[in-house]
């Protein structure tokens, strides 16, 4: 049994247990039916289907019972990264893209996701949030949030582990893994805290147990 939806059909029984309107499930619904062939066939680095991953981050974000605005952005947010619209491929953010994410989700939900696709997440991003942490717009709040998702997503079930060199440096950096858990505790809600910590610390324990296997082998 898996703490968060990793398909449609439990993302949509999920969303009807917190009780979100049938309008609400409905445009996650009608969202979900556009990434099927804009996702077919398409793999994260750590193999898993890039649908169930964005399925997971937006399951993630409904167990917060946060606003539909949000969800949706959670399941689309990497539509301008990897997406495949079927015109103008190796591009993100152009003008008829972003138009057809503008009618499918709503003005908010676009602004959401174009901002996280031009966003970096890293040591330096997460320090600068932290510093303005009390002044933070509501874009950037919506930000924070899809991304602690996002890290979330990825360190469930190891993913984290099956990641490429560079991002396993970057998601390893204590600074980086502080910085996500104090914006957690400030931005979050507390079980999204309590599941973020612990699938770090379950993370960590298994690079530590790597390198000592490496070390004494």
């Amino acid at each position: 049994m898996f703490e968060f939806a990793q398909t449609n059909l439990q993302l949509l029984r999920q969303m009807d247990e917190q009780e979100y309107y049938q309008q609400d499930r409905e445009r996650v619904a009608s969202a979900y039916r556009q990434l099927m062939p804009m996702f077919s066939g398409l793999y994260r680095e750590n193999e898993k289907s890039f649908l169930a991953h964005l399925v997971g981050t937006a399951s993630i974000l409904v167990s917060g019972r946060l606003q539909v605005e949000r969800v949706l952005a959670g399941l689309l947010h990497a539509v301008y990264m990897a997406g495949d619209f079927g015109f103008q491929p190796g591009t993100r953010q152009m003008r008829r893209k972003r138009q057809l994410i503008l009618e499918l989700a709503g003005e908010e939900v676009e602004s959401i996701i174009a901002a996280y696709d031009a966003a970096h997440w890293d040591v330096e991003s997460v320090r600068s949030m932290l510093s303005m942490s009390d002044a933070l717009s509501e874009l950037d709040r919506s930000l924070v949030t899809l991304h602690l998702a996002n890290a979330l997503e990825d360190f469930l079930d190891d993913g984290m582990s099956c990641c490429s060199a560079s991002k396993l440096a970057k998601m390893s950096c204590p600074e980086m893994q502080h910085g996500m858990l104090t914006l957690s505790h400030s931005h979050a809600w507390p079980a999204l805290s309590i599941s973020l910590e612990q699938a770090m610390s379950d993370f960590n324990a298994g690079r530590a147990s790597v390198d000592r296997a490496g070390f004494m082998g």
